[in-house]
């Protein structure tokens, strides 16, 4: 399942949003909070509707975010102002993630369905030359079965894309699908043979690259006898794909949606744990120490739901997670934290319906970005919410 299905599957009735930074998240002063008299970011009115569910932030004055509106949606912020890009769109399209590496260097992948409720999702890419989108094509891409989640660029001529692929429909329950795992070289996409340590249905949501030779997939990968899933992790190592061994978390149903690589001795993968009670979840965030991975403790304000769906890390001390819960009555519940090298704490919560975060992308400890899906009462544009260093803005 995708991050935007995850999210949406929890959409509800929206009502009135009370967003409150709290003042005791790590490595965030206590005056830092989100108000109203700091203004919202700027978008031109009525431009930009639609849901959110990748963002990738260069610097200050250059980031993209990608979904959809029933076709491809790209919007670019320039240091001022979002504003929506043109973009390709073969039939009727998700963007589910971005990786910018330059002004002139960025990937956004998904699927597609040639009609509106057609079976069989189509894989799809579209790269930034610094003055159009075009969609780029190659291997499986196009291909009826196949779907990616996330991409990270490396350098020009070095960039991953993961997914899901089926042998035949995704909608055939007794089909297996395969962890997608595409290599760009510079010239073009191809297929990288990946492990299958489950012997179930393998699926992979995000990807991370350190370096040429230092990059993780993170995903679930089910079990055939146990009827449950567990983290999938796997590991480029310049040369070859291999499964890395998570920790033991007690429960047969865990997922990891997204991850992020500093260096070869640290890592980030945040998903979300099912207890013992089997519909109680529990935020999931787990480090690499260049060794191995192992479970760090994460808050859940949420009741009987916390899911993390990304993570972004600006060093090894200081990082972020996103991702959406549940409260007592039901609503949704906005779930943001931050690692100031010693804890995870939230950063962002809300009383009330919120809409939900999707993604998040930080290029410094000073700006930060999260978007997501919007509640569809107080606000109908997508969530974009902005990190300045001493405050937080908010598009709606």
């Amino acid at each position: 399942m995708p991050r935007r299905s995850a999210a949406r599957a929890l959409a509800v009735a929206a009502g009135s949003v009370l967003w409150i930074a709290a003042a005791c998240a790590a490595g965030v002063p206590a005056q830092a909070r989100w108000a109203s008299a700091d203004g919202p970011v700027r978008t031109p009115s009525g431009a930009i509707t639609g849901d959110l569910f990748g963002v990738s932030a260069l610097t200050p004055t250059d980031a993209w975010a990608v979904g959809d509106q029933g076709r491809t949606l790209i919007v670019h912020w320039n240091g001022s102002v979002w504003s929506r890009v043109k973009s390709p769109s073969p039939g009727v399209a998700v963007l589910e993630a971005v990786s910018v590496r330059s002004a002139s260097d960025a990937w956004a992948v998904g699927f597609y369905s040639r009609t509106a409720g057609s079976p069989g999702k189509r894989s799809l890419i579209l790269h930034w030359n610094g003055s159009a989108w075009s969609v780029t094509r190659s291997g499986v891409l196009g291909r009826q079965g196949t779907q990616l989640a996330a991409v990270t660029a490396v350098s020009e001529d070095d960039a991953w894309a993961v997914g899901r692929y089926c042998p035949t429909s995704c909608f055939n329950q007794e089909v297996k699908s395969q962890a997608l795992v595409l290599h760009w070289n510079g010239k073009a996409w191809a297929r990288v043979r990946v492990p299958s340590p489950c012997g179930g249905s393998n699926y992979l949501h995000g990807v991370a690259a350190a370096s040429s030779h230092v990059a993780w997939a993170v995903g679930e990968c089910d079990s055939p006898t146990t009827g449950g899933s567990r983290p999938l992790l796997l590991r480029w190592d310049g040369a070859r794909w291999t499964a890395s061994r998570g920790p033991d978390l007690g429960t047969v149903v865990n997922f990891l949606w997204g991850v992020a690589a500093v260096s070869g001795s640290a890592a980030w993968a945040v998903g979300e744990h099912y207890l013992r009670n089997g519909y109680t979840q529990a935020s999931l965030i787990l480090h690499w120490n260049g060794r191995r991975w192992s479970r760090v403790p994460s808050p859940d304000p949420g009741v009987n739901q916390n899911v993390l769906t990304s993570v972004s890390a600006v060093s090894a001390k200081d990082a972020w997670a996103a991702g959406f819960g549940g409260s007592a009555s039901g609503q949704a519940q906005v779930l943001a934290l931050r690692w100031d090298g010693t804890t995870w704490a939230p950063v962002l919560t809300n009383t009330t319906d919120a809409p939900f975060l999707v993604a998040v992308s930080a290029d410094s400890g000073k700006d930060a970005w999260l978007v997501g899906i919007p509640n569809g009462n107080s606000c109908s544009r997508p969530l974009m919410l902005h990190w300045t260093g001493s405050a937080w803005t908010q598009d709606c």
